[in-house]
C-alpha cells in the first residue's frame, strides 16, 4: 500500500521548501531489483535528516532505511521514485530507477535459467577531493584538515611516533614535530616545498590512488575499454559503501580498488601479481568528512600558536 498521508505530507513540505530555500538536485542513479545503494548527503554528520520518496507507481519502488545523515535505498519493485532528502530548511533529491536483475543463458531443454551475478555498474566516476573539514586515519599514517590548517601524523608500527607535521595551505609554511623541543616555532621549512608537493597537499593526492592509477590513466586513453567491465559490486570501507574495481590482471597486476562514490577517493586497494603473490594493501580504518573539532590524536597544546 503506498503511504498516502505520508505522501501528501512531504509533496507539502517539498513545495513549501522549494518555494523558500529550492531544491539542490543529486546525481540519479540506477539499481537492479533486489539490491541497495547507499546515499551519503552532504549534510553534516549528526544532523536531523528525514527521508521519504515520492512516486507515482503502483507499488513502491524502494524501501528506505535511514542512518543519521546516510539512507540505505533498496529496489523492491520496477520503475523510478524520486528519493528526498530533508534537513531544516535544506532539501535534496535523487531520482532512483529499479531496472531487472540480468539473467544468464540456459543449455538444455528443462533447465531454469540461472541469474547471471555479474553486477552492472550505471555510475560515473569523479574525483573530487575533500575539502577543509576531515579525518582519515590508515593505522600508520593521520591526516586531519580544518580551514587552511592541515596536519599529517605517521606512527611506526609499534605505536611510537615517526613524525608530526602541520601545514598552513594558505602561507605555504610547515612545522615540523623534532622530538623534544615540539615545533619548531621559527623554521619555515615548508616554503623550500616544491609546488607540485603544495597541490598535493591541497587536493589531498593520498587518496587519490585511483585516479592517478596508471590502471584507470590506461583505460581513459583506450576506447575499447569501459570502466564498468571492472565493477566488481559493493562492499563496505570505514562505513562508506564503496564501487569495487577489479582489474583482474589488467597490465600483469590484478589490482581492485575500494572507491568512495560520493567523490572517488580510494578508501582501499589492494595488489597482487598475476601469480599471486602480495603486492601492495592499503585501507583507511577511520574516515570522517566533517571533522569541525581538533581531536587528541591530532592536536596538542605544543600547536597552539602555530594554529
Amino acid at each position: 500500500m503506498k503511504r498516502l498521508i505520508t505522501l501528501l505530507s512531504v509533496l507539502l513540505c517539498a513545495v513549501c521548501f522549494a518555494q523558500n530555500a529550492g531544491e539542490t538536485e543529486v546525481a540519479p542513479v540506477t539499481i537492479p531489483l533486489g539490491t541497495s545503494f547507499t546515499w551519503v548527503t552532504t549534510f553534516p554528520a549528526g544532523s536531523e535528516v528525514v527521508f521519504d520518496f515520492l512516486d507515482s507507481n503502483e507499488d513502491d519502488v524502494v524501501e528506505l532505511e535511514e542512518k543519521g545523515n546516510t539512507v540505505i535505498i533498496k529496489g523492491i519493485a520496477l520503475g523510478t521514485t524520486k528519493v528526498v532528502a530533508f534537513c531544516g530548511d535544506s532539501v535534496h533529491y535523487r531520482m532512483v530507477t529499479v531496472v531487472a536483475r540480468a539473467t544468464g543463458k540456459t543449455d538444455g531443454v528443462g533447465e531454469e535459467e540461472e541469474e547471471d551475478e555479474t553486477t552492472v555498474w550505471t555510475g560515473k566516476y569523479e574525483y573530487k577531493a575533500p575539502k577543509d573539514n576531515y579525518y582519515f586515519d590508515t593505522g600508520n599514517f593521520i591526516y586531519a584538515r580544518i580551514g587552511s590548517i592541515l596536519i599529517e601524523k605517521n606512527l611506526e608500527d609499534d605505536g611510537s611516533l615517526g613524525y608530526w607535521k602541520a601545514y598552513n595551505l594558505a602561507t605555504h609554511k610547515c612545522k615540523e614535530y623534532v622530538g623534544e623541543q615540539g615545533f619548531d616555532h621559527e623554521a619555515t621549512d615548508g616554503e623550500s616545498l616544491e609546488p607540485e608537493e603544495w597541490e598535493g597537499l591541497e587536493n589531498f593526492a593520498p587518496l587519490d590512488f585511483f585516479a592517478d592509477s596508471e590502471f584507470y590513466k590506461s583505460i581513459q586513453s583506450d576506447p575499447a575499454n569501459s570502466l564498468g567491465e571492472y565493477y566488481a559490486g559493493n562492499e563496505i570501507v570505514a562505513g562508506v559503501k564503496c564501487w569495487v574495481f577489479d582489474t583482474d590482471g589488467y597490465g600483469g597486476i590484478k589490482m581492485k580498488y575500494w572507491v568512495d562514490p560520493s567523490n572517488g577517493c580510494c578508501l582501499k586497494y589492494d595488489g597482487r601479481s598475476n601469480a599471486g603473490t602480495f603486492k601492495e594493501f592499503y585501507e583507511i580504518q577511520k574516515y570522517n568528512l566533517h571533522y569541525l573539532e581538533w581531536t587528541p590524536d591530532v592536536y596538542d597544546a605544543i600547536i597552539n600558536d602555530y594554529l
